[in-house]
């Protein structure tokens, strides 16, 4: 995967404006060899290659779901909530779709791939000194660098939430779910995914690691096979809660859309975990490795949950309660 496809919706605007910028002038100026609609056919989207664009794809909108982390600080979560996290969706959809199609008409159907093989992280900026100007490529990187520490900053923030969360409803330790007395932050969980973060950056840069290969490609990928599992069995846990009381809602919203959607995935899951080694780029134990990991944390999470059902009764039934949405 390159760097264009794995940042997310937390990217900062002004790089996302910028790749706008690159893909106009790519389809004003009619690409490398005149536009071509290629790159939708069926035999491309369903290829042999379907594992890796799906999870380029899953990666692409990595944090969507965040929206109901900010329940609590909107007036209507219900209303607001669904519609803001639709519109993420719908809006990212078009731009993605219009922004990677236009760096393929820079360098033509054939060219693409090449270049994409050879040079993924800067193909982008070839094309914008190509076909916009040399001043828009280096307004590119600097925005991409910017954007990458917004979108870090971000997944940051999500990911304190979810263990301050977790901390305060006694899934993890007390003190995790410990607000700033005066702030009203997560500053335990925030402090303890930066020492996290920390930790493993120093380990790379001891072991002389590739940031790129290791910290960024093999690092994400556990994230990239465990997003779209977690979304598997968020689908399937809807389904089976509602199945058993529909709380008055239509059964085509809570029951229909909800097992639609978990077939689906299952299928992505499938395909995603089938191509791991073109997802990491390596044909070597990381991609069993990978896979297990994911699983092994699943595991344990499960084994967690399963000990707090058995031994902390009431903790388990209070988990998630005080979300405004329940």
């Amino acid at each position: 995967m390159t760097t264009d496809t794995t940042a997310g919706p937390a990217l900062h605007t002004g790089a996302l404006g910028a790749r706008h910028v690159v893909a106009l002038a790519v389809a004003v100026r009619g690409g490398a060899h005149g536009l071509s609609t290629a790159a939708f056919s069926p035999e491309e989207v369903f290829g042999p290659r379907a594992g890796v664009m799906l999870a380029a794809g899953i990666a692409a909108f990595a944090g969507f779901e965040s929206t109901v982390l900010f329940s609590e600080e909107v007036r209507d979560p219900a209303r607001t909530i669904r519609r803001a996290t639709f519109a993420a969706i719908a809006v990212l959809a078009v731009f993605y779709a219009f922004i990677t199609w236009s760096i393929v008409q820079a360098f033509g159907d054939s060219g693409a791939v090449t270049v994409g093989g050879t040079d993924p992280t800067g193909m982008i900026f070839t094309a914008a000194r190509d076909f916009a100007g040399g001043w828009v490529a280096t307004t590119m990187q600097v925005l991409v660098v910017t954007s990458w520490f917004a979108s870090i900053l971000a997944f940051h923030n999500a990911a304190s939430r979810y263990v301050f969360a977790l901390g305060r409803d006694g899934v993890l330790p007390k003190a995790a779910g410990a607000a700033h007395p005066r702030l009203g932050s997560p500053w335990v969980a925030s402090a303890d995914h930066s020492l996290l973060t920390l930790t493993a950056v120093l380990a790379c840069a001891a072991s002389g690691s590739d940031p790129y290969e290791v910290l960024f490609v093999l690092g994400s990928a556990p994230a990239v096979i465990g997003l779209p599992l977690m979304n598997l069995l968020a689908a399937f846990g809807i389904f089976t809660y509602f199945l058993r009381n529909r709380h008055g809602l239509p059964a085509w919203q809570v029951l229909l859309c909800p097992l639609l959607a978990g077939l689906a995935l299952l299928a992505a899951n499938w395909l995603i975990i089938a191509n791991t080694p073109q997802l990491t780029g390596r044909d070597d134990s990381s991609s069993i490795f990978l896979p297990l990991l994911v699983l092994a944390a699943l595991a344990a999470g499960c084994v967690r949950g399963a000990w707090l059902w058995w031994r902390r009764p009431a903790v388990y039934a209070a988990i998630g309660q005080t979300d405004p949405l329940t």
